[in-house]
């Protein structure tokens, strides 16, 4: 019984592992016949502004939940890398918007498509599940709840 018991101990943490797909997907980021939201200009003039023409801007955001709480994740954008990423935690990442790009985090490893310039992009991460879409007001209203910025290098 004490070796069950141990062994169940020692390869309990095993199941929260983060386990990378080896097959790449490409996804749509969001679907074409989707309407980018119009954002009122007080949320506007508190998002990071563009570098350049064919800069877009991907806000990652992780809420918190019961399901992978426990788990810090480590999330990568085409070569940059954000390990450690907790539960109430955002990053903004400067992407080129006229091109696709690879993204990598817990069961997911896509290659995403459909970008475009000066647009602002929301994935939202909840437990293990995803979503991809451009920022509205109610995702700018959970990134603002989260407590801590993951500063990204470009």
């Amino acid at each position: 019984m004490n070796k069950v018991l141990c062994i169940f101990i020692f390869t309990s943490p095993l199941c929260f592992a983060q386990n990378t797909p080896a097959k790449t997907d490409v996804k749509t980021f969001v679907r074409p016949e989707i309407a980018e939201p119009i954002l009122d200009s007080l949320t506007i003039n508190s998002l990071k502004p563009f570098h350049d023409d064919e800069d877009a801007i991907i806000y990652i955001y992780r809420l918190s939940s019961m399901v992978g709480a426990a788990v810090k994740w480590k999330i990568q954008v085409d070569e940059i890398v954000m390990d450690d990423f907790r539960q109430k935690e955002f990053a903004i990442v400067h992407i080129n918007g006229t091109k696709d790009h690879h993204i990598v985090y817990p069961a997911v490893n896509s290659t995403f498509v459909n970008f475009k310039p000066h647009k602002y992009y929301t994935l939202k991460l909840k437990g293990f599940a995803s979503y991809t879409s451009y920022l509205d007001a109610a995702g700018w209203n959970e990134i603002k709840m989260c407590k801590r910025e993951r500063v990204v290098a470009r």
